[in-house]
């Protein structure tokens, strides 16, 4: 999944590596993949080359941002499956964990006669 950070060369290889890690395969076209790969392949060198030599963070536009202009300029619809499953993952179970305290701290033993409809309000 790192080679969507645009840090290096960009490889057909590891990207059909990462539709199978992340069983991907039978909702992608590989052989249409490979070939929206192949149209972009010179387009995404440049923008590595580019953020490479970008220094600047104020310069540099965030990776989100770079795969927005691209997908709204690019017909590459299986490429963009990709990159939105793996942007849709949270990247940590921070939220359920906060969830799940948050409940324990109004569910506790002394708070045991505590009713699912008055939980709710």
């Amino acid at each position: 999944m790192r080679i969507f950070a645009l840090e290096n060369t960009f490889i057909y290889k590891d990207l059909s590596m990462c539709c199978e890690k992340l069983s991907l395969t039978k909702l992608i076209d590989m052989d249409k993949l490979y070939n929206e790969f192949c149209s972009i392949k010179e387009t995404l060198d440049k923008i590595i080359e580019e953020r490479k030599q970008t220094h600047s963070s104020n310069e540099k536009k965030t990776i989100y941002e770079t795969w927005h202009e691209l997908f709204r300029h690019l017909n590459i619809p299986n490429l963009l499956k990709i990159f939105q499953f793996i942007v849709s993952n949270p990247c940590s179970n921070a939220a359920a964990e906060r969830a799940f305290s948050l409940c324990g701290n109004a569910w506790t033993d002394s708070r045991n006669r505590l009713s699912v409809e008055h939980l709710n309000t």
